[in-house]
C-alpha cells in the first residue's frame, strides 16, 4: 500500500511539472567558449546513460 501511494505521488508530480513548469523553454545563462581557439565544440547529451544531461567540451588538436 505504501509503495502504491509513493508511485501515485511521483506520477502526479511528474504530470504536474511536465504540463506547468516545463511548458516553455527559458534561457538561464550563456557560456562564451570563443577563447578556446579553433575547433572548439560544446555538446549536451546523456553520455553515461543515467538519464541526466552532461556537458561535453571538446577542442581539436592540430597535428
Amino acid at each position: 500500500m505504501r509503495l502504491s501511494k509513493l508511485i501515485l505521488c511521483i506520477s502526479l508530480c511528474v504530470s504536474l511539472f511536465s504540463e506547468v513548469a516545463f511548458s516553455e523553454p527559458v534561457l538561464i545563462t550563456t557560456i562564451d567558449i570563443s577563447d578556446a581557439g579553433e575547433g572548439k565544440r560544446m555538446l549536451l547529451g546523456d553520455l553515461t546513460g543515467d538519464g541526466r544531461l552532461e556537458m561535453i567540451m571538446m577542442q581539436g588538436d592540430k597535428m
